[in-house]
């Protein structure tokens, strides 16, 4: 009798660890799907929130070393969009940002010759006045003024023409920096227009 009753005791307690084993996998499976689904959409709202914070101008910078001196570049890269450039978005014969929102920036260590100019060391504005034969490379004391809303022709450094080229499509603006052990140069390029000038140590 007494062993009658141990074996149904035992049975009893196989069969409800077996429902709980049972019960908590379960429960397990369902928190995993839960988790899984609610990183999935975690994904999905931060790509989402990627996508429509992208900024249509962003940030970027060129550099390379001219020499022993380092040439670093501030600026905003706009692109085209389907939008007249020349001569629209961006007037001939005024001054203009090159670039979009903050005055793109030019800065080295050391003195240097620019186009063949000497220009101090420092850190400046690059402007420019684009034009359909010639365009004007300013750099302007005021490096970090909006657009050209503080721009005082006064504080000017050095101001140099270079020749425009026609260049393959370049949808967002960009400029290269292209190094070298005594003589470098930057590049400029958006839409079909390229120009370039050359960054020597004195």
């Amino acid at each position: 009798m007494k062993y009658s009753i141990l074996i149904l005791l035992l049975s009893v307690s196989v069969i409800i660890s077996t429902a709980c084993n049972s019960h908590s996998d379960e429960h397990m499976n369902d928190h995993q799907q839960t988790e899984s689904v609610d990183q999935h959409n975690h994904r999905e709202h931060e790509s989402s929130n990627q996508s429509e914070n992208q900024p249509l101008s962003p940030d970027r910078m060129a550099m390379s070393d001219v020499g022993n001196t380092h040439v670093h570049i501030e600026y905003s890269a706009p692109s085209v969009r389907e939008r007249e450039i020349w001569g629209e978005l961006v007037p001939f014969d005024g001054i203009w940002v090159t670039g979009a929102h903050m005055a793109t920036s030019i800065q080295f260590m050391n003195d240097l010759l620019l186009d063949g100019n000497p220009i101090p060391a420092g850190k400046y504005a690059l402007f420019t006045i684009p034009g359909e034969e010639e365009w004007t490379v300013i750099l302007n004391e005021n490096w970090n003024q909006h657009l050209t809303d503080e721009y005082d022709p006064e504080l000017d450094v050095l101001r140099f023409e270079v020749t425009p080229q026609e260049n393959e499509f370049t949808e967002q603006l960009t400029f290269v920096v292209h190094g070298g052990l005594e003589t470098g140069s930057v590049e400029f390029m958006w839409e079909n227009v390229k120009f370039s000038f050359s960054v020597e140590e004195q």
